[in-house]
């Protein structure tokens, strides 16, 4: 049944898999059924492109904060011997 209709240009994405497969359109006669498995499989992209590339920054953050967090650290070491050096001075 579902070889006959529309429904066979349906995306289905296997697990872990970062896009959906499309069957192709090269023997299809219906411009209708074409144009919607080509924008289909274009909006598929452009999401997963647009995930992907939301992962890279929030990634790139993350490593911008830990970057910081050791900044804040290495300072806060650095005060505390100048300061046990100013207590031993006085």
């Amino acid at each position: 049944m579902l070889r006959n209709t529309v429904f066979r240009y349906h995306p289905s994405r296997l697990e872990r898999e970062p896009f959906s497969t499309f069957h192709d359109t090269e023997h299809e006669e219906d411009i209708t059924i074409i144009h919607m498995a080509r924008m289909m499989e274009s909006m598929d992209d452009i999401y997963t492109l647009r995930e992907r590339e939301s992962r890279r920054e929030a990634e790139a953050q993350a490593e911008q904060i830990r970057r910081l967090e050791k900044e804040v650290q290495d300072g806060k070491k650095v005060l505390a011997q100048q300061r046990r050096i100013l207590y031993l001075q006085s």
